[in-house]
């Protein structure tokens, strides 16, 4: 496959993924994302999705899962978009100006997972994502250090 929207229409259409495992790399900025992939056959094949150089993770939890789900149950990949132009800004005043502008979004099991990336790999493919906010190194660590001081300030506010 030569397109990130054909990887996209083949996960969504052609094939059934259950989610194996995953790991965030924190240190290295990289979400691996592992599946179990049905062909149409009774064995499985094992892909993986890595986003490399992310800028925002969101994970939310549909009202579905009223309990949490044991880490053996079949977490079923429902959807995954791709969005070039980003999902729009996803901010928070608590993290001053950190934002972040999904460019995927991953339905599992009616949990939601955004991810904001620079690149995306598919199989070990390299695709770049094409609205990927650029930011140096130096104003995300500002903005970072600001939104600390800024909830360390409200916690002596409230006396915490």
């Amino acid at each position: 496959m030569n397109s990130i929207e054909q990887w996209i229409d083949y996960i969504n259409h052609d094939v059934n993924c259950f989610l194996h495992d995953i790991n965030f790399e924190y240190l290295e900025n990289r979400l691996t994302l592992y599946f179990k992939v049905y062909d149409g056959g009774e064995k499985a094949t094992l892909k993986e999705i890595t986003f490399k150089d992310v800028n925002g993770i969101y994970f939310g939890v549909n009202n579905k899962l009223d309990k949490t789900m044991p880490s053996d149950a079949n977490w079923y990949l429902e959807e995954i978009s791709y969005f070039k132009e980003g999902i729009g800004k996803m901010q928070n005043g608590i993290l001053g100006d950190q934002v972040s502008s999904a460019n995927f979004l991953i339905e599992i099991n009616g949990t939601l997972l955004a991810i904001e990336c620079k690149y995306i790999y598919f199989d070990s493919k390299e695709y770049q994502v094409f609205n990927y906010h650029e930011k140096t190194e130096k104003n995300q660590k500002s903005h970072i250090v600001a939104g600390i001081k800024k909830i360390f300030s409200r916690r002596e506010d409230s006396g915490e």
